[in-house]
Protein backbone atom coordinates (compact mmCIF):
# COMPACT_ATOMS: atom_id res chain seq x y z
CA UNK A 1 0.00 0.00 0.00
CA UNK A 2 3.01 2.28 -0.18
CA UNK A 3 1.96 3.54 -3.64
CA UNK A 4 -1.49 4.47 -2.29
CA UNK A 5 0.04 6.35 0.64
CA UNK A 6 2.42 8.27 -1.63
CA UNK A 7 -0.38 8.96 -4.10
CA UNK A 8 -2.52 10.43 -1.34
CA UNK A 9 0.34 12.74 -0.32
CA UNK A 10 0.64 14.00 -3.93
CA UNK A 11 -3.11 14.19 -4.69
CA UNK A 12 -2.61 11.35 -7.17
CA UNK A 13 -5.17 8.54 -7.22
CA UNK A 14 -3.84 4.99 -6.99
CA UNK A 15 -6.09 2.01 -7.73
CA UNK A 16 -5.31 -1.69 -7.40
CA UNK A 17 -4.38 -3.60 -10.52
CA UNK A 18 -1.78 -6.16 -11.55
CA UNK A 19 -0.07 -7.82 -14.46
CA UNK A 20 -0.71 -11.56 -14.76
CA UNK A 21 1.59 -13.72 -16.87
CA UNK A 22 1.26 -17.10 -18.56
CA UNK A 23 4.29 -18.29 -20.59
CA UNK A 24 5.16 -14.70 -21.44
CA UNK A 25 1.60 -13.65 -22.31
CA UNK A 26 0.71 -10.83 -19.95
CA UNK A 27 -2.59 -9.28 -18.95
CA UNK A 28 -3.32 -6.04 -17.15
CA UNK A 29 -6.08 -6.86 -14.67
CA UNK A 30 -8.27 -4.25 -12.99
CA UNK A 31 -11.43 -4.14 -10.93
CA UNK A 32 -10.74 -6.91 -8.45
CA UNK A 33 -9.77 -6.61 -4.79
CA UNK A 34 -6.87 -7.75 -2.69
CA UNK A 35 -9.35 -10.23 -1.17
CA UNK A 36 -9.76 -11.78 -4.64
CA UNK A 37 -5.99 -12.31 -4.81
CA UNK A 38 -5.86 -13.76 -1.31
CA UNK A 39 -8.72 -16.16 -2.01
CA UNK A 40 -7.32 -17.28 -5.40
CA UNK A 41 -3.76 -18.23 -4.58
CA UNK A 42 -3.50 -20.61 -7.56
CA UNK A 43 -3.70 -17.99 -10.34
CA UNK A 44 -0.24 -19.03 -11.53
CA UNK A 45 -1.59 -22.52 -12.27
CA UNK A 46 -4.41 -21.35 -14.59
CA UNK A 47 -4.43 -21.28 -18.38
CA UNK A 48 -5.15 -17.99 -20.15
CA UNK A 49 -8.71 -19.14 -20.84
CA UNK A 50 -9.28 -20.11 -17.20
CA UNK A 51 -7.78 -16.87 -15.89
CA UNK A 52 -9.81 -14.65 -18.22
CA UNK A 53 -13.02 -16.51 -17.36
CA UNK A 54 -12.34 -16.23 -13.62
CA UNK A 55 -11.61 -12.51 -13.82
CA UNK A 56 -14.79 -11.85 -15.82
CA UNK A 57 -16.84 -14.06 -13.48
CA UNK A 58 -15.79 -11.79 -10.61
CA UNK A 59 -16.44 -8.55 -12.52
CA UNK A 60 -12.84 -7.74 -13.42
CA UNK A 61 -11.25 -6.42 -16.60
CA UNK A 62 -8.33 -7.85 -18.64
CA UNK A 63 -6.29 -6.17 -21.34
CA UNK A 64 -3.46 -8.00 -23.04
CA UNK A 65 -0.22 -6.10 -22.55
CA UNK A 66 2.30 -5.72 -25.40
CA UNK A 67 0.88 -8.70 -27.36
CA UNK A 68 3.54 -8.71 -30.09
CA UNK A 69 6.59 -8.46 -27.83
CA UNK A 70 9.27 -11.04 -28.50
CA UNK A 71 11.70 -12.64 -26.07
CA UNK A 72 13.25 -15.99 -25.26
CA UNK A 73 10.83 -16.41 -22.33
CA UNK A 74 7.71 -15.82 -24.44
CA UNK A 75 6.15 -19.06 -25.65
CA UNK A 76 3.62 -17.43 -28.00
CA UNK A 77 4.46 -13.79 -28.91
CA UNK A 78 1.07 -13.03 -30.39
CA UNK A 79 -2.30 -11.93 -29.07
CA UNK A 80 -4.64 -14.43 -27.53
CA UNK A 81 -8.13 -14.89 -28.95
CA UNK A 82 -9.83 -11.47 -29.12
CA UNK A 83 -12.94 -12.79 -27.38
CA UNK A 84 -10.84 -13.44 -24.26
CA UNK A 85 -9.79 -9.80 -24.02
CA UNK A 86 -11.67 -6.80 -22.69
CA UNK A 87 -9.05 -4.49 -24.21
CA UNK A 88 -5.53 -4.35 -25.56
CA UNK A 89 -2.44 -2.28 -24.93
CA UNK A 90 -1.64 -0.71 -28.30
CA UNK A 91 1.21 1.47 -27.12
CA UNK A 92 3.90 0.49 -24.65
CA UNK A 93 6.71 3.02 -24.22
CA UNK A 94 9.30 0.25 -23.76
CA UNK A 95 8.39 -1.56 -27.00
CA UNK A 96 9.70 -0.89 -30.51
CA UNK A 97 7.35 1.04 -32.78
CA UNK A 98 6.66 -1.98 -35.01
CA UNK A 99 5.45 -3.99 -31.99
CA UNK A 100 3.06 -1.20 -31.02
CA UNK A 101 1.84 -0.79 -34.61
CA UNK A 102 0.97 -4.50 -34.83
CA UNK A 103 -1.03 -4.20 -31.60
CA UNK A 104 -2.84 -1.10 -32.86
CA UNK A 105 -3.71 -2.82 -36.16
CA UNK A 106 -4.92 -5.93 -34.28
CA UNK A 107 -7.14 -3.82 -32.00
CA UNK A 108 -8.63 -2.03 -34.98
CA UNK A 109 -9.34 -5.30 -36.84
CA UNK A 110 -11.10 -6.78 -33.81
CA UNK A 111 -12.73 -3.57 -32.54
CA UNK A 112 -11.05 -3.88 -29.14
CA UNK A 113 -10.83 -1.02 -26.63
CA UNK A 114 -7.30 0.37 -26.46
CA UNK A 115 -4.91 1.67 -23.84
CA UNK A 116 -1.27 2.63 -23.40
CA UNK A 117 1.35 2.06 -20.72
CA UNK A 118 4.97 2.72 -19.87
CA UNK A 119 6.08 -0.66 -18.52
CA UNK A 120 8.88 1.24 -16.85
CA UNK A 121 10.81 -0.81 -14.33
CA UNK A 122 13.60 1.73 -13.91
CA UNK A 123 13.42 5.09 -12.17
CA UNK A 124 15.89 6.53 -14.70
CA UNK A 125 13.57 6.09 -17.69
CA UNK A 126 12.38 9.60 -18.48
CA UNK A 127 9.38 8.84 -20.71
CA UNK A 128 5.87 7.88 -19.76
CA UNK A 129 2.70 6.83 -21.46
CA UNK A 130 -0.77 5.86 -20.39
CA UNK A 131 -4.32 7.04 -20.83
CA UNK A 132 -6.09 10.31 -20.13
CA UNK A 133 -9.74 10.43 -19.14
CA UNK A 134 -12.16 13.30 -19.73
CA UNK A 135 -12.71 13.61 -15.97
CA UNK A 136 -10.98 12.43 -12.84
CA UNK A 137 -11.75 8.81 -11.98
CA UNK A 138 -13.29 8.20 -8.58
CA UNK A 139 -12.66 4.46 -8.77
CA UNK A 140 -10.99 1.85 -10.95
CA UNK A 141 -14.43 1.18 -12.41
CA UNK A 142 -14.53 4.71 -13.87
CA UNK A 143 -11.30 3.86 -15.69
CA UNK A 144 -12.60 0.50 -16.89
CA UNK A 145 -15.82 2.12 -18.11
CA UNK A 146 -13.91 4.82 -20.01
CA UNK A 147 -11.64 2.27 -21.69
CA UNK A 148 -14.55 0.00 -22.67
CA UNK A 149 -16.50 3.01 -24.00
CA UNK A 150 -13.39 3.98 -26.00
CA UNK A 151 -13.47 7.33 -24.28
CA UNK A 152 -9.77 7.64 -23.45
CA UNK A 153 -6.94 9.57 -24.99
CA UNK A 154 -3.61 7.77 -25.37
CA UNK A 155 -0.72 9.64 -23.77
CA UNK A 156 2.50 8.79 -25.60
CA UNK A 157 5.94 10.25 -26.23
CA UNK A 158 6.14 12.29 -29.44
CA UNK A 159 8.02 9.58 -31.35
CA UNK A 160 4.88 7.59 -32.26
Amino acid sequence: MMAKTEGDLCNFDVFLGWEWCFSGTEFLTYGLSADFLLSHRNLDKLTVEQYCALVREHGGYNAQAHPFRRGYWIKNPFPVKPELMDGIEVYNACMPDEVNKKARDFAKRHNLPIQAGSDSHDKDISFASGIKLAKRAESIFDIIEAIKAKNVELVMPKRW
